[in-house]
């Protein structure tokens, strides 16, 4: 339940930020070349990799941490 719960949050943090992102470029790439229109795409998916990579590591690290306090109890 918790994973469904912080996956749906993942997926709703992305899009906010995918959209928020896709109006700077969009404003941007009306007055580019080819070439920084081709960088900023780039650009634009390493970032939402790499954040997407980082919230679901610290999501892992939590679960585990919460998965070893629940089974330590006696």
């Amino acid at each position: 339940m918790l994973k469904i719960i912080h996956l749906n949050l993942r997926k709703n943090f992305t899009f906010l930020f995918t959209y928020s992102f896709v109006h700077i470029i969009i404003i941007i790439m009306k007055n580019s070349s080819i070439y920084i229109k081709i960088i900023i795409f780039v650009l634009k998916i390493l970032t939402i990799e790499i954040i997407d990579n980082i919230l679901w590591f610290n999501f892992n690290i939590s679960y585990v941490k919460l998965f070893y306090q629940t089974s330590n109890r006696q």
